[in-house]
């Protein structure tokens, strides 16, 4: 799994202790409990982290399948005047920061989205890209 920057990044290891406990505890609804017995065999992470940990994992697994049924995203780039690719790192980046931003109205009109921040966790792209 490619790992994207967190506070409390998971190493290999724990990300198969991971796998290997859901496959075995994860049937079924997704309780309290089931991420508490996640976290005991992961040994290193807390239930909440195991939550987050899953959470941030299927949306990958629905975005690399979405990208392998799909032609790959684009985004026009208007700074450049074209179009630019995004990898699927960066979409997943994208989609987590428009899903964490607040989109109440702001005086600019954005309604509540600051693009510049946004591009600042996307190495490489302005705001205009994004």
């Amino acid at each position: 799994m490619d790992s994207f920057v967190t506070a409390d990044a998971w190493t290999p290891k724990e990300h198969e202790a991971f796998l290997r406990a859901l496959e075995e505890h994860g049937q079924g609804t997704a309780t309290g409990d089931v991420w508490s017995k996640i976290a005991k065999a992961v040994g290193t992470k807390s239930a909440s982290a195991v939550k987050d940990h899953a959470h941030n994992y299927f949306i990958k697994l629905q975005a690399e399948s979405y990208t392998a049924q799909h032609a790959a995203p684009t985004h026009v780039a208007t700074a450049m005047g074209g179009i630019a690719r995004w990898s699927l790192e960066e979409e997943f980046v994208f989609e987590a920061a428009l899903a964490n931003s607040d989109l109440g109205d702001s005086e600019d009109g954005a309604g509540g989205l600051d693009f510049a921040s946004i591009s600042q966790l996307l190495p490489g792209k302005s705001a205009a890209d994004v």
